[in-house]
């Protein structure tokens, strides 16, 4: 199946605004036999990459693959996360998502035989800061032109700047909710 679509053809809902082959700018290489995508999107007149190892599905594809647990282990990247946590919030609304979220995380870490990697914090904190993002943009705006105002978040290392490392890691924060411990979510 092609999941490009050809640019202002809009197609169903949810699907990202695509040429019908990929321009120069979505650069691919390859892990696995999968492609990896680089996508350029804009952010303050500029170009910037997005690195998304799920980039080459649309968004009813990359759901249905997040869901069903398919998506091959290592090629979920934190821009995947971020797009998936603005999908679900999307669809389900703040609350809603973030048990979709827990619960599709941790079956993925369980899938991948890797169910140590599940944060429960961790998923909690960035969905909440996603869905605040969320919050400030037009509800049909598609990821790639949501994100573009919102760069910050596509910094994996974010989380840092509300929680010390050792907090974030402890048995607590995997299996429960921890309040920062550095300074607030920016949420409000």
């Amino acid at each position: 199946m092609n999941t490009y679509a050809k640019p202002g053809e809009g197609g169903p809902a949810g699907k990202l605004d695509r040429p019908a082959t990929p321009p120069k700018s979505f650069l691919r290489r390859y892990a696995g036999g999968l492609a990896v995508a680089a996508r350029r999107v804009p952010f303050s007149g500029e170009m910037m990459n997005l690195h998304m190892g799920c980039g080459h599905l649309n968004d009813t594809d990359f759901l249905e693959a997040f869901e069903a647990c398919t998506i091959p282990h290592g090629t979920f990247h934190h821009a995947d996360h971020v797009r998936l946590a603005f999908l679900y919030v999307g669809k389900y609304g703040p609350g809603q998502a973030e048990q979709q979220l827990l619960a599709g995380i941790r079956r993925m870490a369980v899938c991948a035989n890797a169910p140590a990697k599940f944060l429960y914090t961790t998923t909690v904190a960035w969905a909440r800061l996603v869905a605040h993002a969320r919050a400030q943009a037009p509800a049909a705006e598609p990821f790639s032109t949501w994100i573009g105002k919102f760069p910050t978040l596509l910094d994996r290392d974010l989380l840092a700047k509300y929680y010390s490392k050792d907090r974030l890691l402890s048995p607590e924060s995997r299996s429960g909710w921890l309040e920062p411990d550095l300074a607030p979510l920016e949420i409000s």
